[in-house]
């Protein structure tokens, strides 16, 4: 569901310069011929990559998290024992603690409501973790008085809804931006069930409530004092 050769998808809906615009069914179909990883050909004896089709390439979904990571190996190797490097608001790797005194403590993120921001939801821990989080909050508009994100499909070429926003825990950052855009594709349930099997990756997802404004918060694989909900 993480696919870097979605670019034309995410052209044809006007997400790449941040101007939404409903396509045609059949712009669509034509996208999609030319999406899939299939389309792309690794040759490790020769370091090359060869494209089968008119693919594009978008690395937006993976780009910060790897470039993190990179960071992180300069800081390790000089020996530096506590810090958090963020690529902006949805990724972030930290080591340590934030205050040394306290080693067992971590680093405090916090976790605002997807569609209001003044409203706080609560705290995640991170423990020598990187997260990465996606969500089409920032980026969307309406048609017909219907809602579409920026995070598309590449199976089908239509955004996706149903959550508002997923943030993923893992050890690297890159891994965290792509599970995190991936598992958004997924869905919740199939998130959570990719966690399961994978004990080193946790989720806070958040979905829309019952009613207008309210969240539904759901985690899997988080340590007890991982989230703290904020007091209301």
């Amino acid at each position: 569901a993480f696919d870097i050769t979605a670019a034309k998808l995410t052209k044809i809906w006007g997400f790449h310069r941040r101007q939404g615009v409903m396509p045609s069914e059949q712009d669509i179909q034509k996208s999609l011929l030319e999406v899939g990883s299939q389309n792309v050909e690794l040759d490790e004896s020769t370091s090359t990559v060869r494209f089968t089709k008119r693919v594009e390439l978008n690395s937006g979904g993976i780009g910060k998290g790897v470039a993190i990571d990179e960071a992180t190996t300069i800081l390790d190797q000089a020996g530096i024992e506590n810090y958090a490097i963020h690529g902006g608001k949805s990724s972030i790797r930290c080591r340590g603690a934030q205050k040394v005194t306290q080693p067992e403590s971590g680093w405090s993120i916090a976790v605002r409501h997807p569609e209001r921001s003044e409203v706080m939801l609560g705290t995640l821990r991170l423990f020598n973790q990187a997260l990465g989080t996606s969500g089409p909050a920032n980026q969307f508009f309406y048609f017909r008085g219907k809602r579409y994100g920026h995070i598309i499909d590449p199976r089908t070429g239509w955004p996706c809804d149903g959550m508002l926003s997923i943030t993923i825990l893992h050890p690297q950052a890159g891994w965290a931006d792509a599970l995190a855009t991936g598992l958004f594709v997924m869905g919740v349930d199939n998130a959570i069930a990719y966690c399961q099997k994978n004990p080193d990756t946790s989720m806070l997802a958040i979905l829309p409530g019952k009613r207008d404004g309210q969240v539904e918060v759901i985690t899997c694989n988080m340590r007890p004092d991982q989230w703290i909900v904020a007091p209301h």
